[in-house]
């Protein structure tokens, strides 16, 4: 793999093509690509950058899809396959976002429960005396 062969990869990736199709569009071998970033920080830092770029892309195209309506009617019907499709493509897209960039696009649920500062709760039990008497 040439120099010009990873910059293509990178620029198709960073327009949010899937990394496994850029390599086949420029006849690079997954196992090249993959030998080459491990072993050179610079191009590694180049391609999680592209990736990051990907991903934005993929959420811009979740509101794309989401607000395309052509094909949805067919002689004044809903065509179920297309509104289908449009989900599931919408779906798979969040998901992906979901997993590769959780803290961006996960679900925001937090079943913790700290006590002030984050640190462990901490309980304090007191045993008061009453005086009957007084």
């Amino acid at each position: 793999m040439d120099a010009a062969q990873f910059d293509a990869i990178l620029a198709d990736v960073a327009a949010g093509e899937a990394a496994y199709k850029a390599m086949q569009a420029h006849s690079v071998p997954r196992k090249a690509f993959y030998a080459h970033i491990a072993v050179d920080e610079q191009a590694g830092n180049k391609y999680a950058r592209a990736k990051q770029s990907g991903m934005e892309v993929l959420a811009d195209e979740i509101i794309e899809i989401s607000d395309n309506s052509m094909g949805d009617w067919f002689d004044d019907k809903l065509n179920p396959e297309v509104v289908a499709r449009a989900r599931l493509r919408v779906d798979s897209r969040k998901w992906l976002l979901s997993k590769l960039v959780p803290k961006k696009y996960g679900d925001k649920v937090d079943l913790t429960h700290a006590g002030p500062g984050g640190g462990p709760i901490v309980q304090r039990v007191e045993n008061v005396i009453i005086d009957a008497a007084g």
